[in-house]
């Protein structure tokens, strides 16, 4: 068997399950992880949420009292997420008298929102008194989750709904969103990040697409040189060019954008190089033995 074959049968695997290998974690880190944070802020509330999307707020009106409901924006992918935390003292004249009926005010919550059959749970927290309730329902053809949570404190309550569909129920951001409540008084003041720590942060997101780019470019340097062909630049040079220029792009237009830009520019390239490759072991020269 030829040295050239048997570096396909032997290499090629090699780097492929490799590449695959990086390939993945760059995909989870550009898709897996939240990229996105917006705090829901709301008057006379004790509590603050995080929405992993964009929002809007909105007036509404409860049993005759104005409300805001703070709710994310659509964007194609995202699940939707509502929040809102009124005053307690508008609806009940104490928490105990809340927490009273707090079984039927959540049946409540979900008949409002068409779940038939809803599974309802209550129980104590560091929080305050939490309560959900969730089911599904049939909306356009396809089977929808619905999840509330509501939270009682001293002052307000905060209440929280998810609707998505059910195959993908709980997705991330879903978890995100209903996992991030906090209560003011344990928000520590956030110090604003220096540009080196930002960079860093960037560097590190980037840095396995900019690697499967790297093994692209090494690819098709040897492919090269098989036909005789000079690669000048020197492959370390490359790879630190790369990775500068990846973590520049993610720092201007973001981790979502740069997310989706860096990895498809590194899988295109190590494509192209992985081709040159095979085709330099197949058809170019063997270099001679001495």
């Amino acid at each position: 068997m030829g040295y050239g074959k048997l570096g396909i049968l032997v290499g090629f695997p090699v780097l492929l399950l490799f590449s695959l290998l990086v390939l993945s974690e760059s995909s989870y880190a550009a898709h897996a992880s939240i990229t996105y944070s917006e705090p829901a802020i709301f008057e006379a509330c004790e509590f603050q949420v995080f929405f992993p999307t964009k929002t809007t707020r909105k007036q509404a009106f409860t049993h005759g009292v104005e409300t805001v409901i703070i709710q994310s924006v659509y964007d194609g992918e995202s699940p939707f997420m509502r929040a809102e935390c009124p005053s307690l003292a508008k609806f009940f004249p104490s928490p105990k008298e809340m927490i009273v009926q707090f079984r039927s005010i959540l049946e409540n919550y979900a008949r409002i929102s068409a779940i038939p059959n809803p599974q309802i749970t209550i129980q104590e927290t560091e929080l305050g008194v939490e309560g959900t309730f969730a089911g599904v329902r049939k909306a356009g053809g396809f089977d929808i989750k619905i999840f509330g949570k509501v939270i009682i404190g001293n002052r307000s309550f905060l209440s929280l709904l998810v609707s998505e569909e059910l195959k993908k129920f709980p997705s991330d951001k879903s978890i995100y969103f209903l996992n991030t409540v906090q209560a003011k008084s344990d928000i520590p003041k956030q110090r604003r990040r220096t540009v080196s720590e930002l960079l860093t942060v960037h560097a590190a997101r980037t840095l396995f697409p900019i690697f499967l780019c790297f093994l692209g470019i090494a690819a098709f340097k040897y492919g090269l040189q098989r036909f005789d062909l000079k690669f000048k630049l020197p492959l370390w040079l490359a790879f630190i060019s790369l990775w500068i220029l990846g973590t520049l792009i993610s720092f201007i237009f973001g981790l979502e954008i740069a997310g989706k830009i860096v990895p498809g520019f590194s899988l295109l390239v190590f494509v192209i190089g992985l081709i040159v490759w095979v085709i330099g072991l197949l058809f170019g020269r063997r270099k001679k033995e001495v």
